[in-house]
């Protein structure tokens, strides 16, 4: 991250502090046959520099003053991009973490009234003296089965969710 931060930096410095100049260039061949470009036209070989093809930048056209505002404006939006990188994904982060604690907060208290409602069962069961009593404890049962079953279900989901999101948060090393 400091590297990043510090590559920024010295992009923005050098945006700041370079002296806007002159973009034309010129691409030619060496003895070699290799391709080279240079924007100094006496280090083309004499004999090349009627063949050499010149270049100019796109931004040539304007005036020092444009060059200028041209260059600030492209220091601020890599500034504001580099600042929405580095929030956008603190937030993001932060933002999931509050979505599960939520989440967690939610099985807990799904959790405590499973809890509770298996005690009164249990009380119930006790008291199911008749045929049609004992079916109808039954059918609870099933019931409180079925929804501990769901919040297992959503409990693992959810345990995955943390271990995904730990190993995001906390990069190997």
């Amino acid at each position: 991250m400091k590297r990043a931060c510090m590559l920024v930096g010295l992009c923005l410095a050098v945006l700041l502090f370079a002296n806007p100049a002159l973009g034309e260039f010129f691409k030619y061949r060496d003895s070699n046959g290799v391709l080279r470009f240079t924007d100094n036209l006496a280090e083309v070989p004499p004999d090349q520099r009627p063949k050499a093809k010149s270049y100019k930048e796109a931004d040539d056209y304007l005036t020092h003053a444009q060059k200028r505002q041209r260059a600030e404006k492209a220091r601020r939006e890599a500034e504001l991009a580099a600042k929405k990188t580095k929030e956008g994904s603190f937030e993001a982060q932060q933002e999931r973490r509050m979505d599960l604690n939520k989440v967690r907060t939610q099985l807990d208290n799904e959790y405590g009234e499973l809890i509770r409602e298996k005690k009164a069962l249990e009380k119930e069961k006790a008291q199911a003296d008749t045929q049609e009593k004992q079916m109808a404890y039954k059918k609870k049962v099933n019931e409180l089965n079925k929804r501990i079953i769901e919040y297992e279900d959503r409990r693992n989901k959810y345990e995955e969710e943390i271990k995904s999101f730990n190993a995001k948060a906390r990069p190997a090393q």
